[in-house]
């Protein structure tokens, strides 16, 4: 079969209609593209205003509250300034009152009394306890530019967020948790928790396992370990034997203490906010301090709940599934305000695999 010869005048008529499909094709794609970018921006933004706008129920329904994440995670995440300054001004109060948020040296002179968080006494600042303060605020360099605040759900195991998380410019850990699970969980440590209990616990209050404890701690590297010392006064005894254990073996990390004004100001905001508990999570105490000290605040491992977000069996802890003690702390509660802010553009929470 043989083809003729297209004349020029032919073939300029063909250019000229291959052109005009090409134009209506690309409008009709742009049109189509604007119009679903639109029912996107309005679906996102009617699911942030819903979840924003509900009064925090006494019980919660995780598998709706998983298909709200789930749609939610399809909305294009935006830091709004403007509500997060609001949340900073009130947290500020907090932290302004006791000149930031550890004991320094500034603000716990030697004869400075220190009222404890919980506990109905005072404890006068003598020498000893004044060498171990840092001489100023250990936050000089704040704000950071980027901060990751790791939970420890189970939600985290397979979710490959630990290289994300070990871009942060700095990161805040809970708990002293095992840090062998590097690709969900990272391994860059700038300050983690140390719960006395947990110091009781695995280490018999470290009468007798300081090297071991110690030597464990060489995992966060130069990492700052935060404890609340003066909470209640058992945990005055062991946060001072960890301090002084990490000063006696030349550690390389530091043991800093929560100014217990500090924590007491930031549980009354909190209990305004709708968190009823006997005490704030370390997560909530580190969020909020997060919030304060970063320019922006990603949240990762943050789940209470014995189901994923497709209905399958979570740990309570990505290396355990040993619970809290109940009736201490609202994990549930504070999810839902971290849910709440992440849709009013205040900080990013990651729940899930990180994509």
């Amino acid at each position: 079969m043989a083809f003729g010869v297209l004349s020029l005048g032919g073939l300029t008529v063909l250019l000229s209609l291959l052109l005009q499909y090409k134009n209506v094709s690309y409008k009709s794609f742009r049109e189509t593209e604007t119009k679903m970018s639109e029912e996107n921006r309005k679906r996102c933004g009617e699911l942030r205003e819903n979840l924003t706008s509900q009064e925090l129920p006494k019980e919660i329904d995780v598998g709706r509250l998983a298909e709200d994440i789930k749609k939610l995670r399809t909305c294009p995440w935006e830091q709004d300034f403007a509500v997060l300054n609001r949340y900073r001004t009130d947290l500020n109060k907090c932290s302004n009152l006791t000149q930031r948020l550890v004991l320094t040296r500034e603000n716990a002179p030697i004869g400075h009394e220190i009222e404890y968080e919980v506990a109905e006494q005072r404890v006068r600042v003598e020498e000893p306890l004044f060498k171990l303060l840092p001489r100023e605020s250990p936050f000089k360099k704040a704000p950071y530019k980027r901060c990751a605040v790791v939970g420890n759900a189970g939600i985290l195991l397979n979710s490959g967020c630990g290289r994300r998380i070990d871009q942060a410019d700095f990161v805040f850990r809970c708990n002293l948790p095992p840090l062998n699970y590097s690709k969900d969980v990272g391994s860059k440590t700038d300050l983690v928790t140390a719960n006395p209990s947990i110091i009781i616990q695995k280490y018999h209050g470290l009468k007798e396992s300081r090297r071991l404890f110690v030597e464990r701690m060489k995992v966060y590297k130069d990492a700052l370990i935060l404890m609340a010392a003066f909470s209640q006064s058992f945990a005055t005894e062991i946060s001072l034997a960890v301090a002084y254990a990490l000063e006696d073996f030349g550690s390389k990390q530091k043991a800093i203490f929560f100014h217990p004004a500090y924590l007491r100001q930031l549980g009354s905001l909190w209990r305004s906010w709708g968190v009823r508990a006997r005490r704030l999570s370390s997560g909530l105490m580190l969020v909020s301090a997060a919030l304060e000290l970063c320019d922006s605040v990603a949240l990762y491992g943050f789940w209470p709940f014995s189901t994923g977000l497709d209905g399958e069996a979570v740990l309570h802890h990505y290396y355990d599934n040993v619970p809290p003690e109940p009736g201490v702390h609202a994990m549930s509660s504070e999810f839902v305000h971290y849910l709440q802010m992440h849709s009013k553009g205040v900080l990013q929470l990651h729940v899930g695999k990180c994509l």
